[in-house]
């Protein structure tokens, strides 16, 4: 029996409902009362009270201790903190509203090209980018000291104007723009009325140079978030976040692919059949000497694995992926028997003749380069069609 139904009555379903319902409501009233779409103080508390009470409702443990016990159940057995309520509504929503009614400007995306050792060892890079400041001589005013906008005349201090298009007769459209002698700022500043410093646009420009740190284990498209270092605007009071987007540069000798590095090596024939050392420049400048076990055979394409020799792990650079190597065999065009015998003693009595069982016939044949023939697929068919082994003939 559940002992209280005001978080049920708040989001105006029932005791039983599933958590389909429940969101589903949750997410029309967090719209309905949100304080940018309804900005009244009664909204502002009737949207806490929504988010409260989600909060309790969609998680499974909170709820039985409220069936049971109420909101004072609640208070005794709270053991961590609340969310905002504008933090629940971001985590379901996204970020498609500010918090409250608190505004920031855009963010500016900037590429950053690095390299695979700078993945690898992690790196350091000085970032210059221009930005727009609010000027400080009139703090964004746009006017010099002593000296005050007066409202647009055009618009009326609104900053949009209302224009009405007639379609045909009786019909006419009403349409919304942007004023032009203002551009939407709703006031008006004569040139002599103008700061100086910025020339009345309330904005400067400025450089400013970022110590980017790019640390061990980041990958390709990873952000590093400058947070308020954006453009500036006077309207809005707090500035946009600056994210550095890593781009990887291809790499001569290794490929990254999540934790591993990927090393392609070509080996000779006899190499592939009684193994093979190498030597192997790693990022961080290190020289690895691998080597492949006795009487292990490296087939065309296979890939060996050395653990921990991959790319770190970011966060805990310690621990790392894997380094493998994927070997390609060059095999020779041909090889005489004297060639076999050299390459591997004793190997040239496999070319034997094999004695054919008795009462049997075999015809001998050998392996030829392989020629396409012309006319493709069809002209094989239309030769294998004729039982007599003779192409066919084609009748117009």
């Amino acid at each position: 029996m559940v002992r209280e139904t005001k978080f049920y009555d708040i989001l105006g379903v029932p005791t039983d409902a599933d958590a389909d319902t429940i969101k589903r409501n949750f997410r029309k009233l967090a719209i309905q009362y949100h304080p940018d779409k309804n900005p009244t103080p009664e909204a502002e508390s009737r949207f806490k009270d929504i988010t409260k009470a989600y909060e309790v409702l969609s998680d499974e443990h909170k709820r039985k201790v409220y069936d049971q016990a109420g909101e004072e159940g609640l208070e005794s057995a709270a053991a961590q903190p609340q969310n905002s309520p504008y933090e629940m509504f971001r985590q379901f929503f996204g970020d498609q509203f500010a918090e409250g009614k608190e505004k920031r400007g855009k963010d500016t995306a900037h590429a950053l090209p690095v390299s695979l050792e700078d993945l690898y060892n992690g790196h350091s890079v000085r970032l210059r980018i221009h930005k727009q400041v609010v000027c400080s001589a009139c703090e964004g005013s746009q006017t010099a000291p002593g000296k005050k906008p007066s409202p647009c005349v055009e618009c009326g201090g609104k900053g949009v104007k209302l224009l009405l298009r007639s379609l045909g007769p009786g019909m006419v459209q009403q349409m919304q723009i942007v004023c032009p002698s203002c551009t939407s700022t709703g006031v008006f500043i004569s040139d002599d009325d103008k700061c100086t410093t910025c020339e009345g646009r309330g904005v400067n420009k400025e450089t400013k140079v970022l110590e980017v740190k790019v640390e061990r284990g980041m990958t390709h498209g990873e952000k590093i978030v400058f947070q308020g270092e954006g453009d500036q605007t006077p309207q809005i009071p707090n500035a946009g976040d600056v994210i550095v987007v890593l781009q990887e540069r291809k790499h001569p000798t290794f490929i990254h692919r999540g934790d591993d590095l990927i090393f392609a090596k070509q080996i000779t024939l006899r190499e592939a059949l009684c193994g093979t050392t190498f030597y192997l420049t790693h990022l961080d400048k290190r020289t690895l000497c691998v080597k492949t076990s006795p009487g292990q055979v490296l087939r065309p394409g296979c890939v060996k694995a050395i653990p921990n020799e991959g790319m770190p792990c970011h966060k805990c650079p310690a621990m790392k992926g894997q380094l493998l190597i994927q070997f390609d065999v060059k095999f020779p065009e041909q090889l005489s028997e004297k060639a076999i015998e050299q390459l591997l003693p004793g190997l040239s009595a496999i070319f034997e003749e094999e004695a054919l069982p008795e009462n049997d016939e075999a015809e001998e044949c050998f392996l030829h380069d392989w020629t396409e023939i012309p006319g493709g697929r069809d002209s094989v068919e239309s030769q294998l069609d004729d039982p007599d082994g003779h192409a066919q003939c084609v009748h117009q």
